[in-house]
């Protein structure tokens, strides 16, 4: 007697198929259809990663205008798993909630009219028990600033004249979390000060004075006596304001310094990142482990074998690795890597910690150290992965060189350096920033946002383009993004001098969209040289947005 097959393994069966089908549909440029089979595939076998991580990568770059159940569902489960990027998740979230009726009643609402305070109540009561906006609100931040100007105006709505509404744990958690993750960005008028004040003196910490400014650990454990009693968002509250905090403060007295230098510059930057360490990330994508060797492959297929790094066990280096997310990616990637992952400030590297333990994640070891002071340094790795870094160095070679005397054998580094063509709207703004005394004082960097919000609604285009940075929309960020205490920027030419004068050899950019390859191959043949950088140089300059996050390439020892 034959045996019948499982409903189980049908449906796994299932499932690989309809996944089978949308990497098909996929490779034909037929994306549409495959995000069909990826939904599919995800709702027969929610717990499978690549299934899970597929569909969230093929949401990334969806742009909605009308409600979409399905999609919902799915965004709502991907924004709780830890293996993938909420912050990626932005733009269709977005799209969503500024479709969404409830929304469009708000954005369009007269504020100002007190007799409609009742029907304001219920719309808003109504917008905050949807779980689609609770879970974003929650986890990632909703960079647009319509957005931010409907949830501002119903903070301040909630203070002045709801709250009943505001003492809803579940309803109000969700804005207090948003509030946190832009680092109490918002701007507030002066009747909201004033009703704060007055609160402040009354009551003490309220939930909603929560949504205006971090409280003391004290005041907002005495707002959840009962832990016991709170439901998804209060938990998550009381994880990210009270739990966190704490255990970050005992990490930052126990991490262990390798090694500082007395250099001025690295002084500053470390300065800036103890007081704002970038970025707050709540998650980020953690693919299926590769070898180095198969991953370096990829990105440099003519390479030959014996060329490849193929320790079983690579040793990383990940420098400069602010708060973690790189390095959590890294350990992730990797199959079988030890990472040791180092950066100049210890808040950063407690929260990078803190992060890893609770994903379980054991292969990474964080110490404190400067790139500079590691010249003596005896171990060698097989990959060195420094991103975003090196460019904030006074002499951004010298840390690069130091680095490239810790390669071992057949090592290779990552090296992601800023493009000064693809951050040309980004320095217009920092000019700006500088003819306006912006400090990192919160009021100075909100007097900079409305700035810069009218000089792109009198058509500046590096305004509006700057309005579109993520970084835009929380002080950590725009701190990092226009007010860097130190930072430099490149330009192919440059690279080239660069590998030269180091002795390195150019092996590959990594992309992450494929469209600046397709443009290569559309300028320059399917078999054109993609090792060729003045090629690459001319390709930006005709393209100028290239490059706008950075240059991301792989390097080796000539």
């Amino acid at each position: 007697m034959v045996a019948k097959p499982s409903k189980k393994s049908k449906t796994a069966a299932q499932a690989a198929s309809h996944h089978a089908q949308a990497t098909e549909l996929a490779r034909r440029g037929e994306p549409m259809a495959a995000l069909q089979h990826r939904f599919a595939a995800f709702r027969a076998a929610p717990n499978e990663r690549s299934y899970r991580q597929a569909l969230a990568a093929a949401l990334i770059p969806l742009r909605l205008e009308q409600a979409a159940p399905a999609v919902e569902e799915a965004l709502v489960r991907l924004l709780q798993a830890d293996d993938v990027d909420p912050q990626a998740l932005a733009g269709v979230l977005i799209s969503l909630i500024k479709a969404d009726p409830r929304f469009k009643a708000l954005a369009a609402a007269d504020w100002h009219d007190a007799g409609q305070s009742e029907a304001l109540q219920s719309q808003v009561t109504d917008l905050f028990g949807w779980p689609l906006l609770q879970h974003a609100l929650a986890h990632c931040i909703l960079c647009d600033r319509e957005v931010e100007r409907v949830l501002t105006a119903c903070r301040r709505f909630l203070l002045l004249y709801a709250g009943a509404v505001a003492e809803d744990v579940e309803r109000v958690a969700p804005l207090v979390l948003q509030a946190a993750l832009t680092e109490f960005l918002w701007d507030e008028n002066q009747a909201e000060s004033e009703a704060l004040a007055e609160l402040s003196a009354r009551a003490g910490a309220t939930l909603l004075t929560c949504a205006y400014q971090r409280p003391e650990e004290g005041a907002l454990k005495a707002l959840f006596p009962d832990r016991a009693g709170l439901g998804l968002f209060g938990r998550l509250l009381y994880r990210r304001l009270v739990a966190e905090p704490a255990e970050e403060r005992r990490l930052v007295e126990a991490m262990p310094v390798l090694e500082l230098s007395d250099d001025s510059v690295s002084q500053s930057v470390q300065a800036q990142y103890e007081s704002n360490p970038y970025p707050r990330w709540t998650g980020v994508q953690r693919r299926a482990p590769r070898p180095l060797a198969a991953v370096v492959r990829s990105f440099c297929p003519e390479l030959p074998e014996s060329a490849l790094p193929q320790a079983a066990k690579p040793q990383i280096l990940v420098a400069g690795c602010g708060t973690g997310a790189h390095a959590v990616k890294v350990a992730s990637r990797y199959a079988g890597s030890r990472v040791t992952a180092v950066d100049l400030s210890r808040r950063a590297l407690a929260y990078a910690e803190m992060k890893a333990m609770a994903l379980k994640l054991g292969n990474i070891r964080f110490l404190q150290a400067d790139i500079l002071a590691l010249e003596g340094w005896e171990r060698r790795f097989d990959l060195i992965e420094c991103s975003g870094v090196l460019h904030h160095l006074a002499e951004p070679l010298r840390g690069w060189e130091i680095l490239a005397k810790l390669l071992g054998e057949r090592g290779v580094m990552r090296i992601g350096l800023y493009s000064a063509l693809g951050r040309r709207h980004i320095l217009a703004m920092q000019d700006l920033a500088r003819r306006e005394g912006t400090t990192a004082e919160l009021e100075s960097i909100r007097r900079l946002r409305r700035r810069i919000e009218d000089e792109a609604a009198t058509g500046d285009e590096s305004a509006a383009a700057v309005l579109r940075e993520a970084d835009f929309y929380s002080a950590s960020g725009l701190r990092d993004l226009l007010l860097h205490v130190q930072e430099q920027q490149f330009s192919v030419e440059k690279l080239q001098e660069a590998l030269a004068d180091l002795d390195l050899e150019f092996l590959a950019f990594e992309h992450p969209f494929a469209d600046v390859p397709q443009a290569f191959e559309t300028r320059f043949g399917i078999g054109a040289n993609k090792r060729d950088l003045s090629a690459w140089g001319i390709l930006e300059q005709e393209r100028p947005d290239s490059f706008r996050r950075m240059y991301q390439f792989w390097c080796r020892k000539s």
